[in-house]
């Protein structure tokens, strides 16, 4: 009966905040995030974010340690160090030799090859959509297919189109286009959403040049279909959007029935 009445006494989960010192946050977390609190040089996280400064603190050890590795290896390997130079030389001519014959396989990809003007109309953005990454490929079919993309969505692709030189005006009526077609002029002017678009390109508010998001940042933050797309979803996705020639689609595609049989087993 005591031990019912600790475990009753315990904070449910989502009332549990983690103090950390700010500058293992600094840059991860918005000062504006609702469920964090700057105090007395601790930013206050909520229990689900406390990967971050976890996160942090392995990043800034592991590149420590690799770089006092490269400075120390020659002392470390002692008698082995001329050996062992030996075979890492092999292995980076080696790794040189294999990405310049891929490189050599490889069509020159640029917005000239590609037969892409500048992307500054709207009109154009289907077009350029085919080069995408996977990711922002998602995001633009998620568009284009319920006329609306959530806060995420919306934060995460529309600051892509600026990366790409969409002017604000072509990203404003683009966007508006498609919600349009979901809700109806009251709703969109009543959700300031061309608000949001403006301050997402540095035009209101505190005026940050926002630039597009990394593929970590993605991985960490936001949908990455390779990340948290189930097997089914993740190579339906590539059938979908990525155009390969045959021989790489042959290669790729069928590990999805190989994993799937070993899922059965």
């Amino acid at each position: 009966q005591q031990q019912q009445q600790q475990e009753h006494d315990l904070p449910h989960p989502r009332d549990v905040m983690l103090a950390v010192d700010f500058e293992l946050v600094v840059g991860q977390v918005s000062l504006r995030h609702p469920q964090c609190m700057l105090h007395d040089g601790k930013m206050h996280l909520p229990l689900q974010l406390a990967w971050v400064p976890f996160a942090h603190v392995f990043r800034k050890a592991l590149v420590e340690s690799l770089a006092l590795y490269s400075r120390a290896y020659t002392v470390l390997l002692g008698d082995d160090a001329d050996r062992l130079e030996s075979v890492f030389s092999r292995v980076r001519d080696q790794h040189r030799q294999w990405v310049a014959q891929l490189g050599a396989q490889l069509p020159s990809l640029s917005m000239d090859s590609l037969g892409l003007a500048a992307l500054a109309r709207r009109q154009d953005v289907d077009q350029h959509s085919q080069f995408y990454p996977l990711c922002m490929q998602f995001y633009h079919s998620k568009l284009r297919s319920s006329h609306h993309l959530k806060h995420e969505g919306r934060l995460v692709y529309s600051v892509f189109l600026k990366g790409l030189g969409l002017p604000v005006q072509e990203c404003l009526a683009l966007f508006k286009e498609e919600f349009l077609q979901s809700m109806s002029a009251d709703q969109y002017a009543k959700k300031r959403y061309e608000y949001s678009f403006r301050h997402l390109y540095g035009l209101e508010g505190s005026r940050i040049d926002r630039k597009p998001f990394s593929c970590s940042a993605i991985v960490e933050r936001f949908t990455c279909p390779f990340k948290q797309f189930d097997v089914d979803t993740l190579y339906q996705t590539l059938d979908n959007f990525v155009t390969l020639a045959p021989s790489w689609k042959a290669a790729l595609l069928p590990r999805k029935d190989s994993a799937t049989a070993a899922a059965a087993a």
